[in-house]
């Protein structure tokens, strides 16, 4: 949980995000999309927290990705335990189950994997878009989907939360073998990757689906602590389209880069 003052929510591509502090090094810095939970749930929320000093936010993970939550406010911790509901209910979307509180009130539990699920574009609040921002399903372009290949666990999840805080769709590999078998189950607009990753490293991977003419119109973003000449040459020769050093790598510098190739979502 954190409190988050006005000034530490940015907009990236007009979706709110937030940077927090890595629990695990305090040199890093988290960009983390945030949405409002009762935009998720399709509630109405309280509109209250616009002129508030700190918003409430959960910041949920799962599957290693990171999502924060603004919430009205926040009531307590306490360990409960979960009962299924009714199977007459059947299921029902973002909710786990319910519980019985010390006080005798039922109160709902919900569901992390669906609320990761059903933010995972971004929820933008309805009440900040104007008529003419909101366009019919049938109008809505196709999101654009990337590919994002790196063994870094940290870098792997930043790059992944600036590209879904801008509207595309990513999906993660850990190096460049896993990166082959993802791009043969599904077509990508666009792969980033780094160069130095075990089993097969960059300069092989961008190589092989370069040769490969069901993916060579795929663009490539190499981002990479290499920063010798010689280095950035063998990655344009491998078919890299672009080429960012990560000592000068931030959300726009990769952005646009992404916007360059493949356009804006």
């Amino acid at each position: 949980t954190e409190l988050i003052k006005p000034e530490d929510i940015m907009s990236v591509a007009n979706k709110p995000a937030i940077v927090i502090q890595d629990k695990t090094n305090n040199e890093k810095q988290n960009i983390i999309p945030m949405v409002y939970l009762h935009d998720v749930l399709e509630m109405n929320g309280s509109t209250s927290q616009r002129s508030q000093e700190e918003t409430p936010v959960v910041v949920l993970t799962h599957n290693n990705r990171l999502i924060a939550f603004a919430v009205d406010q926040f009531v307590g911790v306490s360990v409960m335990v979960m009962n299924r509901l009714n199977r007459h209910l059947g299921t029902v979307r973002n909710v786990a189950g319910h519980s019985i509180m010390g006080n005798g009130e039922v109160a709902f539990v919900l569901s992390v994997p669906d609320l990761m699920d059903n933010a995972k574009i971004g929820a933008v609040r309805r009440d900040i878009l104007s008529p003419k921002d909101t366009l019919p399903v049938f109008e809505q372009p196709a999101v654009k989907s990337v590919l994002v290949v790196e063994d870094s666990v940290m870098v792997r999840e930043l790059e992944r939360n600036i590209l879904e805080s801008a509207g595309y769709e990513v999906d993660v590999a850990v190096d460049g073998l896993e990166g082959v078998e993802k791009l043969e189950q599904k077509p990508y607009d666009l792969v980033v990757s780094d160069i130095q990753m075990p089993r097969m490293d960059g300069y092989e991977f961008i190589s092989k689906f370069k040769s490969d003419e069901r993916y060579k119109h795929i663009p490539a973003i190499i981002i990479s602590t290499l920063a010798k000449e010689e280095e950035k040459r063998k990655g344009f020769e491998a078919g890299a389209d672009r080429y960012i050093v990560k000592s000068a790598f931030d959300k726009d510098t990769l952005l646009t880069a992404v916007e360059s190739l493949i356009g804006s979502n």
